[in-house]
């Protein structure tokens, strides 16, 4: 029979008894095992049919029987069973209880336990397998131990939310249960592991004397409801967790098994789910706490405890497999291993072949690298890259535990193979799980997602690692359930209730709970199209009900601004028609609805359009009859009656004070009947028109009183912001309580001086004058979200991407010994700070700081103390410059210093401070103590200083006087003659740049940029460059003779030189031939260039009639460039790209918010710095940073190129990181354009 289809579970016993049949017939039998439900008997055959054949029934399962349990070794009679015949078999009889009697269940109780603890202790005797179970023993008490402390405070928090979220009459009784936890903490604890060491002892059948066996039938015990419900909550949630682990449970229930000599399941595993949260519930047991406070302590007890559980098991297995201790033992299976791909000879000369596209995942795979540092991976470890195994290992995880997935996932393959620690992931397997686990932690940021979404997306890290194990590209497959889930939770994020009480947002809420606990159920087996559906169909839900309640708002939006538009009107017709005063009955006309009228008339358009007449021309009739005038106005009976029936007609058309309307027509009436007596008096008494009687005729708020008056308190950047919000774009409002709220741009007037947003739900939220919204943004109360319709993942890789971007910047930036910045970041400083000085004429200075004899550090300590020496001279100069970023390492022991608005008294204070405080610094390593001291020179930083390398040199060579004069001294560099001398060249330039341009004393260049991949539709093409020629004719570089133009404003005119220049050398030398060899061109433009309104026109004419298509040329723009002119930027680009051509962004890298104007210009080509390209070869940095750039422009779309590549290893390198284009010496020297392409 199958066990497993018993009802009741079963006990093996050995005990003596004797079947009695009807009160006559006996015989001696063996009680084989016994159950809640009846006993199997052991018994002789012939017996048992000696039996039957006395008895007049033949079938058995018709007779009813009596078994006597006799005691050893007395063989009287201890317990008379009445039984019924259930079952033969060759070797015995099952009989069923007649009547189930709770003290026989518990005597066999006793003696199977009794019996029990000596076949084991006799086995024990033969075979000591008590010290294995000690040690599983111990290392689950090591990982009890490590845990249970951070448990009991996080149930201290659940405890205080539960007492939150609790009604008044139940607040008392948590707020007791949290006191009696706190106060008997240690006690639990105590208990808690008294209770784990009971199961261990149970299991072997040696606990204490008295102690209440498992064994004993604990249904037949009557409990009450409240404790009926926490018996099956500690049921429900370890049977939760047991399902994630079965396999490596059953694994485990059998080397037990095994040792302790008896079946082992789940009920009486020590290691169990089950048998450790029922240890747990005996320990609070003692404390009168409430049964919602216990459900709590379990549920929290799962996910601090039980979460983490698979962490001893594999720890457990492993031991157990170590010492041979483990049932059926299979020799074990080598592992698949990718085959290496055979090494390239070095002799062949092979064009290097880009990889094919990536994936979303394998973009943000490359991105992030193989974290696992080196000194982590144990050479003998097995590398693992079987997708069906780590798929395995995904399925038998639990949620909730915070350890690196990676890990968990090696952990795991390592407790299923038999490795433990010995077992690592590929690296393609590991970048693809990390890619995936930071995907959905970058997109848990995002202040769109509430608590009950971000837990969601925490519970689908395991299915979706386990999706993209399998299939790497499932995240570019819109249609794939695991990509639809996502992206439709991001919208869902969106469109939920903002309203937390109302019955939307709780239906809301009780729909993503249960798909949450779906999850939390399934773990890693998560079915995602499951998920996906419930998911989608919430979100056609939510944006059904955004949708009904956003187009309530927008109609009263239109109304009200076809309100405010009609009121404009009347209110121009008015201030035409009324002049100075009016009588009064003309005014108790205009307010009884006369103006509310002429408003709904022109509200509904043509349809009224001939009242609307009617009722204008009646109203200036009679103003103008009730004139300030010597004789009184009357009218004819029939004009009279024509005129009324139109006022008639417009207070039935607008009855709002239509009675009194009918009285106000009767006065009018018999005050314009000739004679009038009531004439004069209406007419003499007369109300003033002034601007505030319209207002108060029409308070209406209108567009003209709100033209835009941006703040000029407010930035630029931010009126720019504001400017290119659009309708249905969404916002992130910050509000007082810290939460963020997430409204969309419903509706906006035409003038753009009213902003009206809704919530999630489509209810109006915000309704804002253009300025409020202005302050607003610049306070960081609101935030206009970027790219809102780009999906979850575009959005999260491009965010990673970005993050990892400005994160390899900073590393650039960074000096490794000191931490402080480096040349390349002190280099950009400087440049920067020297091109505000040109515009604010602030003044600045720049310190060079040398160690003086720093090879005697180096000589005494060595290079490693040499190393600790610098790091502290930087840390003295940081605690000394308040300015953040200010001190940078430039050189061995050298120091540079940047003071931003400071005068040269100032600095020279400074200079002086850091130098004696340097010089009372004693340096100790080893057995050294050694004092040191520093030279320092100064130079000033102002508008005509001159450019960063003379300004450099000047600090260097005021450090070199000091040195000069004696060390440990500041010296201030002498200006005066240098200055003059500089700026006599640059003026003296000026004149040669008129010659030069105006002579033609200049002369193109082109240098070729070639494609890095052969035979990927790339061509080769040039970059045009510029060189002056000297009086022999000669081209030489232009530098001093940019500098000077950039100084005295003459770029643009160069920039116009090169653009006609080259323009007119392609008409003569390259009309009528062809140019599908010929590649593409591109030129410089700079920053002057950028605000020159006439630029686009005169670039426009000369593309139109070029020789060259459009497409085969672009322009070059640095980030410096864009930042001055961002606007005139934007705007060349757009329209100068309409023809066909295209944009480079030059110098990528070098400027502090390169990776925003990459994503925000529309460029197509990003040429890397150099600074990054020349060391890339053997500048771990460098190459990085090259790496970053690449893979974020490839995932924008855009090519690259990588100029200064002056050497074959430095082309290399460009290849393995995939560049598009490389530029340099090694590619090909600048060559003038006639001797390129000769006539």
């Amino acid at each position: 029979m199958n066990q497993n289809r018993r009802r009741y579970k079963r006990f093996l016993i050995s005990h003596p008894a004797k079947l009695v049949v009807n009160g006559a017939e006996q015989a001696d039998c063996h009680i084989g095992n016994y159950s809640e439900g009846g006993l199997y008997l052991a018994i002789d055959n012939a017996a048992l049919k000696r039996l039957k054949n006395g008895q007049e029934q033949a079938d058995s399962s018709t007779l009813h029987a009596e078994v006597q349990l006799l005691e050893q070794p007395a063989q009287s009679i201890t317990y008379r069973v009445p039984v019924r015949f259930a079952f033969e078999s060759s070797e015995g009889v099952g009989v069923a209880f007649m009547s189930p009697d709770a003290a026989v269940q518990s005597y066999l109780a006793n003696f199977a336990s009794t019996e029990r603890k000596n076949r084991v202790r006799a086995s024990l005797r033969k075979e000591n397998n008590q010290q294995p179970l000690t040690e599983l023993a111990e290392t689950l008490n090591e990982y009890l131990g490590d845990r249970i402390t951070s448990y009991f405070n996080q149930l201290d928090e659940a405890l205080i939310v539960q007492e939150e979220q609790a009604s008044h009459q139940h607040q008392p009784d948590i707020r007791h249960a949290r006191r009696m936890l706190q106060e008997e903490e240690e006690g639990v604890k105590q208990r808690f592991f008294k209770q784990v060491a009971r199961s261990w002892d149970q299991l072997q059948d040696i606990s204490p004397a008295g102690d209440n066996s498992d064994f004993k039938n604990q249904s037949l015990e009557l409990v009450d409801e409240d404790e009926f419900d926490e018996w099956a909550a500690v049921v429900g949630v370890s049977r939760r967790m047991e399902g994630r682990l079965a396999s490596t449970l059953h694994k485990l229930s059998e080397s037990i098994a095994y040792l302790a000599k008896t079946p082992v399941s789940n009920d009486n595993n020590p290691l169990s789910p089950y048998r450790l949260l029922w240890s747990f519930k005996k320990s609070l047991d003692p404390l009168s706490i409430c049964v919602d406070a216990r459900r709590a302590a379990y549920t929290v007890f799962a996910e601090q405890i039980l979460a983490g559980i698979d962490q001893p098991y594999h720890q457990i297995f492993h031991t157990l497999e170590q010492q041979g201790h483990t049932v059926g033992m299979k020799q074990r299976r080598a592992i698949p291993q990718q085959p290496k791909q055979a090494a390239v000879n070095k002799g062949m000369d092979v064009p290097p072949q880009r990889h094919q596209p990536k994936t979303l995942i394998e973009t943000l795979s490359s991105f992030l690298g193989d974290r696992k540092q080196p000194a982590q991976m144990d050479e003998s470890a097995i590398e693992i890259s079987s997708n069906a195994a780590i798929t395995h290992a995904l399925e038998d995880m639990v949620q909730g535990d915070q350890r690196k997935l990676s890990d968990r996932i090696e952990q795991t393959l390592g407790g299923h193979a038999g490795y433990a620690g010995n077992v690592t992931l590929s690296p393609a397997s590991r970048q693809i799980i990390e890619a995936t686990e930071h995907l959905l932690q970058i997109t848990q940021k995002d202040p769109r997602h509430n608590p009950t979404t971000r837990k969601i997306l925490r519970q689908v890290q395991l299915p979706l690692a386990k999706a993209a194990i399998e299939d790497p590209a499932v995240l570019n497959d819109p249609q794939h359930s695991s990509r639809e889930l996502l992206d439709n939770l991001d919208q869902l994020a969106l469109f939920m209730s903002a309203n937390d009480g109302s019955m939307i947002a709780q239906k809301e809420n009780e729909k993503l709970e249960s798909v949450l606990g779906s999850l939390e159920a399934a773990g890693g087996k998560a079915d995602l199209n499951e998920v996906a559906r419930d998911i989608s169909g919430l979100l056609d839900e939510c944006k059904s009900t955004f949708n009904t309640n956003l187009n309530l708002v927008l109609t009263g939006c239109d109304a009200e601004q076809q309100r405010s538009t009609a009121s404009q009107q009347v209110r121009a017709f008015l201030e035409q028609e009324l002049k100075g005063s009016i009588s009064t009955l003309i005014d108790q006309l205009l307010r009884l609805g006369w103006v509310g009228l002429l408003v709904q008339s022109i509200r509904l358009g043509e349809a009224e359009t001939k009242y609307l007449k009617h009722y204008q021309q009646v109203l200036v009739l009679l103003n103008n009859a009730f004139q300030v005038r010597p004789k009184q106005a009357y009218l004819t009976p029939d004009k009279w009656k024509k005129i009324g029936k139109v006022l008639r007609s417009g207070f039935d058309t607008y009855p709002i004070f239509k009675n009194k309307g009918i009285e106000l027509i009767d006065k009018i009436g018999k005050s314009l009947e000739k004679g009038s007596a009531t004439f004069t008096e209406y007419n003499q008494n007369r109300v003033d028109i002034t601007p505030s009687y319209f207002d108060q005729l029409l308070p209406i708020v209108t567009a003209k009183q709100f033209v835009h008056d941006d703040s000029k308190n407010v930035e630029p950047q931010y009126i720019r912001q504001l400017n290119k919000i659009q309708k249905d774009d969404w916002i992130t409002e910050q509000q007082p309580n810290g939460r963020a709220r997430m409204l969309s741009l419903a509706w906006c007037d035409d003038t753009k001086t009213r902003y009206v947003f809704v919530d999630g739900s489509g209810v109006k939220a915000l309704d804002y004058k253009r300025s409020e919204l202005l302050n607003r943004i610049q306070n960081n109360q609101i935030s206009i979200i970027e790219d809102h319709g780009l999906p979850m993942v575009e959005r999260a890789v491009e965010r990673a991407l970005k993050e990892g971007f400005g994160r390899l910047r900073d590393e650039s930036d960074q000096d490794s010994v000191t931490g402080l910045k480096n040349r390349r970041a002190f280099h950009r400083d400087l440049n920067n700070i020297l091109n505000s000085s040109s515009e604010s004429g602030h003044h600045h200075i720049l310190l060079c700081m040398d160690v003086d004899k720093f090879t005697l550090i180096n000589d005494l300590c060595g290079m490693e103390g040499g190393d600790h020496f610098l790091a502290r001279i930087g840390g003295i100069c940081s605690s000394l410059i308040s300015h953040p970023g200010a001190v940078s390492r430039t050189g061995d022991n050298e120091f540079s210093i940047l003071l931003e608005q400071c005068s040269l008294e100032r600095g020279y204070a400074i200079a002086e401070s850091l130098r004696m405080a340097i010089e009372n610094f004693r340096f100790e390593w080893a057995e050294h103590q050694i004092s040191v001291t520093v030279s320092i020179g100064l130079t000033e930083l102002f508008s005509g200083s001159g450019h960063a390398d003379a300004v450099n040199h000047a600090a260097h060579s005021a450090c070199a006087e000091a040195k000069k004069e004696g060390r440990n001294r500041c010296c201030c560099y002498q200006h005066e003659g240098e200055v003059y001398a500089q700026k006599m060249r640059l003026a003296q330039s000026v004149p040669l740049i008129e010659k030069a341009l105006e002579q033609n004393r200049l002369e193109l260049h082109g240098q070729l940029i070639r494609p890095i991949f052969q035979g990927q539709g790339l061509s080769t093409h040039h970059e045009i460059l510029l060189r002056r020629l000297d009086d022999e004719n000669m081209p030489g570089a232009p530098y001093e003779f940019i500098l000077a133009a950039e100084q005295y404003e003459r770029m643009r005119a160069v920039d116009r030189w090169v653009v006609k220049r080259f323009f007119n050398w392609a008409r003569s030398t390259l009309q009528g031939k062809s140019l599908s060899d010929l590649g593409a061109f591109s030129i410089n433009l700079s920053g002057q260039s950028m605000s020159d309104e006439t630029l686009i026109p005169f670039l426009k004419e000369l593309i139109v009639n070029s020789p060259i298509p459009p497409e085969m040329l672009a322009f070059e723009i640095t980030e410096t460039a864009m930042v001055s002119q961002l606007d005139q930027a934007r705007k060349l680009m757009e329209e100068i790209k309409a023809l066909g051509c295209q944009f480079y962004l030059d110098d990528f890298g070098s400027g502090y918010a390169s990776y925003s104007y990459l994503k925000e210009f529309p460029v197509d080509v990003v040429k890397i710095d150099g600074i990054f390209v020349k060391d890339v070869d053997t500048d771990r940095v460098s190459r990085a940073m090259v790496k970053s750039i690449t893979e974020v422009a490839h995932h924008m779309n855009k090519r690259v190129i990588a100029e200064y590549v002056e050497s074959e290893s430095i082309l290399n390198v460009l290849a393995e990181l995939e560049v598009d284009y490389a530029q340099g010496y090694s590619i090909g020297y600048p060559t003038a354009l006639n001797k390129l392409f000769p006539i």
